[in-house]
């Protein structure tokens, strides 16, 4: 992440963090579409289906943590990456 942000700037550094956040986003869609027409008996399903989410939620949360309050110590103090 670190040697994408040096050389290719800081846009670069959020492409990088939000190709993560799609494709577990639709791996999420997948196994909640799996857990919704399984038999209900099955578990599997629904665990994949919550482990999903709860890795979808921890991805979020991370870049809309991280990223943001970057962004902005940069554009403040005039800091280049």
């Amino acid at each position: 992440m670190r040697s994408c942000r040096d050389e290719a700037g800081l846009s670069a550094a959020w492409v990088v963090a939000l190709v993560p956040l799609v494709i577990v986003a639709w791996a999420d869609n997948i196994y909640r579409a799996a857990a919704a027409g399984a038999h209900p008996d099955l578990w599997g399903p629904k665990i994949r289906a919550a482990a999903a989410r709860m890795l979808l939620w921890s991805v979020a949360l991370a870049t809309a943590l991280t990223l943001p309050i970057a962004t902005v110590v940069y554009a403040l103090t005039g800091v280049q990456p």
